[in-house]
């Protein structure tokens, strides 16, 4: 990361490891001189989604408390950690910490769901009383628009490639991504993933008409995959060559479960675009 420019990102998208199993290249990596850099290169309205999970949700958010904001919950469908069922409840979602300086550009993505409601009356109230709360202070009331269109919410539902499939422990859904991606930059944008992988995180920029840059030092393991012993980035590269490139205005596809639904160059531990 030390290469890129300063103030030249306009979105980071990473699955850091979270140190939470025995492989060898799920080690933390230390908050510190990771925030530096991130800190460095990105743009003032820059939105950094980190996933995460228990105790490393904490570590991140409390490395950087000035800049975190909110969190989103994505719910894998698929369950996990069956091993330990009679221990503790099933895994079905991780954390998608949001981070920012300055507020990024936010573009909900809109479902389809019951006719909105109209305005209600406040009856007895006074005026003073309907337009200001101990919370948020004065505020304007206004009529809810005609329609059914519905705003997102803080649980993305996007089912985790089956372990039958995935080339990565934690490869994540490229339509997760391509959402995330839709919803918090604009087209031509330059999205960072500095732990790569699989490339997930590029193809999903890709599809969506934005530059990225990817960044993995590590290879492959998983034995029965054909990419066994590559390095990560070579993957990616590969991945991002096979893929056709779709049109990104389908508005039913790539949204999340029950709401309806870039050139690369290959570097020693990356891809950009």
């Amino acid at each position: 990361m030390k290469e890129i420019d300063d103030a030249s990102i306009d979105m980071i998208l990473c699955d850091l490891p979270y140190g939470a199993t025995q492989n060898s290249w799920d080690s933390v990596i230390p908050p510190a001189p990771l925030w530096e850099q991130y800190e460095r290169i990105i743009k003032p309205n820059c939105a950094i989604l980190l996933f995460g999970q228990d105790k490393f949700t904490a570590t991140m958010m409390l490395s950087n408390p000035k800049l975190h904001r909110y969190n989103i919950i994505w719910d894998k469908v698929l369950k996990s950690g069956f091993l330990n069922a009679k221990k503790m409840p099933l895994r079905e979602h991780e954390d998608i910490m949001v981070f920012y300086k300055s507020p990024p550009p936010y573009h909900p993505q809109m479902t389809v769901g019951e006719k909105n409601h109209t305005k209600g009356k406040a009856v007895g109230k006074q005026a003073e009383d309907v337009h200001s709360n101990r919370s948020y202070g004065n505020y304007t009331l206004v009529e809810s628009p005609d329609g059914n269109m519905k705003y997102p919410a803080s649980i993305w539902r996007f089912p985790k490639p089956h372990p039958s499939v995935a080339l990565h422990a934690t490869e994540k859904p490229v339509d997760l991504l391509r959402y995330a991606i839709r919803t918090y930059t604009d087209r031509n944008a330059i999205v960072l993933d500095n732990c790569c992988g699989t490339g997930s995180t590029l193809i999903a920029a890709k599809l969506e008409g934005r530059r990225y840059i990817g960044i993995d030092n590590g290879v492959c393991d998983k034995k029965k995959s054909p990419y066994y012993g590559m390095p990560w980035a070579q993957v990616a590269q590969i991945r991002l060559e096979a893929i056709d490139h779709e049109p990104a205005d389908e508005p039913e596809r790539h949204r999340p479960l029950g709401e309806g639904t870039t050139e690369g160059v290959c570097t020693p531990s990356g891809v950009s675009a």
